[in-house]
């Protein structure tokens, strides 16, 4: 999936990058802008651990979309947003951990990369 620019995720689906049974840490070009219109970006982390890094994310107005990082065995899970730019006031994301809780510094991270763009963080 290297090829595309832009993947746009509709109300409903996802898009998952699993490792589970084989680690790519290259799934998506890290330009790879993606849309979620109520979707979910999902990455599932391999038992030796796993980082994809994928480009802007954008949550779209009047929906609620979810990103999620899932830990396998003893691994880690990592997944790097070049950016998140929400595109409405009315934009609601999830941000999911699952297998381990989601943290700073621990083994399982949904990182930003680049400060977010019309996001209020409570």
């Amino acid at each position: 999936m290297k090829n595309y620019s832009t993947i746009t995720v509709n109300q409903g689906s996802s898009l998952i990058l699993d490792n589970t049974a084989a680690n790519n840490n290259d799934r998506l070009s890290d330009q790879t802008t993606i849309n979620l219109n109520g979707g979910t970006l999902r990455l599932i982390g391999n038992a030796g651990g796993s980082t994809e890094t994928v480009g802007v994310v954008a949550p779209q107005n009047l929906f609620t979309s979810t990103i999620e990082s899932d830990t396998t065995g003893g691994g880690s899970a990592q997944l790097n947003l070049e950016g998140l730019t929400v595109g409405g006031n009315q934009a609601t994301t999830n941000f999911v951990g699952g297998g381990t809780a989601l943290s700073a510094s621990g083994q399982n991270q949904i990182d930003i990369l680049q400060n977010p763009i019309g996001a209020n963080f409570p």
